[in-house]
């Protein structure tokens, strides 16, 4: 059966990148709506910062029905890998007249 599994190293190393990153991706885009809306561009910044916690509810339940989504595909997944190796078995031993 196919399982998730959790590889720290490479989760690890994408959220240090988007630790550093997203300050200074901010900052650049906000000097660039500066330039061209002025003032108004710092509505837009209290609203992303306002809205953080329903991102991250939202985000939250998302992962909860990812979860439980992999679960019912890991199944599916194992079920159909014991049909085609019972079909492998049947066509191996060439077993199609007597299972007819």
């Amino acid at each position: 059966m196919c399982k998730l599994t959790w590889r720290p190293a490479q989760d690890s190393a994408q959220a240090i990148h988007t630790l550093w990153g997203s300050p200074i991706y901010i900052i650049v885009v906000m000097v660039l709506l500066y330039q061209q809306i002025q003032w108004a561009c710092f509505i837009g910044l209290a609203l992303m910062f306002l809205l953080a916690p329903v991102t991250a509810t939202v985000a939250k339940n998302l992962a909860m029905l990812r979860r439980s989504t992999v679960q019912w595909t890991d199944k599916r997944t194992g079920l159909m890998g014991e049909l085609v190796n019972g079909i492998r078995v049947v066509k191996f031993y060439a077993w199609e007249v007597p299972f007819r």
